[in-house]
């Protein structure tokens, strides 16, 4: 029965990665395994490396803070949820622009260019299929 139930985790935890990468699923949302420290930084005690194995997650596969952009993924994700600090959407908090200022002084770009490629993209149905479309 154990089986049953880490192979139908596995399944769930995949979605629809074609190389099995591991997608957590959360509701519409899929989260993949990040790990907020350097790769070279993991040095696992035997323990974390059983649980990896019983849970057939690879090393390969995890995400660390050195392989992605965290503060880019803060600043698209603040810009969309917020519409891009419109007053106007009444979206946006003082402490929102606060973290957006923060932000963009880290990165150097402006919030306007990034809100407005991340819109296109959002409205973009290029590489969907017609499922996907429904």
């Amino acid at each position: 029965m154990l089986n049953a139930f880490r192979s139908q985790a596995r399944k769930e935890l995949t979605g629809n990665a074609s190389d099995g990468t591991p997608v957590a699923v959360m509701g519409s949302s899929r989260m993949l395994p990040f790990v907020p420290i350097p790769r070279e930084d993991l040095h696992l005690p035997p323990e974390a490396v059983l649980l990896l194995e019983k849970t057939e997650t690879h090393r390969e596969s995890l995400i660390f803070a050195d392989e992605v952009d965290l503060v880019a993924l803060l600043l698209g994700a603040m810009l969309l949820d917020t519409v891009n600090l419109d007053p106007n959407a009444g979206r946006a908090t003082p402490r929102d622009v606060d973290i957006d200022h923060r932000l963009l002084e880290i990165m150097g770009q402006s919030p306007s260019i990034e809100y407005n490629e991340l819109v296109r993209a959002r409205t973009s149905v290029d590489g969907l299929t017609n499922d996907q479309l429904l």
